[in-house]
């Protein structure tokens, strides 16, 4: 049992690193991105960002609501909206989250 808990630990242990240098390499890489990728890539940093730095999140959130917005990308558009909101939520601010729910 003991064994059993210690490789899950190691994998979660794992796992939370990957996710940063990932979140890092995401957030390099952005100024080369354009399009939709580049939307999906920004609303999966916003929502990384929510566990560890909820300004980053609402930055990234914003970027990625104005690009959808440009592109007419709605699925883009909608998820932005989805991590504004919950943004909200973090901060408390629940009236302010109500203005971002579709």
């Amino acid at each position: 049992m003991k064994f059993l808990l210690s490789i899950l630990f190691s994998f979660s242990v794992s796992a939370l690193f990957s996710q940063s240098r990932s979140a890092d390499s995401i957030t390099a890489l952005l100024p080369t991105m354009s399009g939709e990728k580049k939307v999906n890539d920004l609303n999966d940093l916003a929502d990384y960002y929510h566990r560890s730095d909820e300004t980053k999140a609402i930055n990234f959130g914003n970027e990625a609501l104005k690009l959808a917005i440009k592109l007419n990308y709605k699925k883009g558009i909608i998820a932005s909206y989805s991590n504004l909101s919950y943004s909200r939520i973090q901060q408390s601010l629940y009236k302010e989250s109500l203005e971002f729910s579709i």
